[in-house]
């Protein structure tokens, strides 16, 4: 019988061992790192009625949606984004509903050419989101399409994530709609 060299005894050794270690029961390890924040995360309101008053000093028109999920920490660190639907037929767009980000800006000349320029933006705060506007943004229903327009609805993104949501384009409702998978 020959002898096994001691190099052929460390290459069986080493193959046995790597063997019986590559077969053993895996041991549970630590739970990695927690990945970015997900669209699970996102609230986002029913659409809903807003009522536009005076305010107090008489220097604009007034609407208050009462929304508990804004907490401090959304007022700073988080997104906010607030969305109406507006009237096409106003604008002389296509029929059906329109939606645009708020702030709004409508602008047009009437027959004898005055200039109108009526504006909206949102104050977010915590628990609620004024919006404060140069005319009256009251939710209404239009007498020639029984529609209602003005109606609002917000986005609540929570901080967190300090990038990776640039692929969205937040002032494009339909494009918001689709990333967070927003229902109607």
């Amino acid at each position: 019988m020959k002898q096994m060299s001691w190099g052929r005894i460390f290459v069986l050794v080493l193959s046995v061992s790597t063997l019986l270690t590559a077969c053993s029961k895996a041991k549970d390890g630590a739970a990695g790192a927690t990945g970015p924040a997900g669209t699970a995360n996102v609230i986002y309101s029913a659409w809903q009625d807003v009522t536009f008053a005076v305010n107090s000093n008489q220097t604009a028109y007034v609407g208050v949606i009462t929304a508990p999920k804004i907490a401090d920490s959304i007022v700073q660190k988080g997104v906010v984004k607030v969305f109406a639907t507006i009237n096409p037929a106003s604008l002389a767009l296509a029929a059906g509903t329109a939606v645009t980000p708020v702030p709004y800006t409508l602008s047009f000349y009437t027959n004898d050419s005055t200039s109108f320029v009526y504006t909206l933006y949102p104050v977010i705060q915590t628990g609620k989101i004024s919006l404060i506007g140069n005319g009256d943004f009251s939710s209404y229903t239009s007498s020639t399409d029984n529609k209602r327009y003005f109606q609002y609805r917000y986005v609540i993104i929570p901080g967190g994530v300090a990038s990776g949501r640039s692929a969205v384009d937040w002032n494009n409702y339909e494009s918001v709609k689709q990333y967070l998978h927003l229902k109607d």
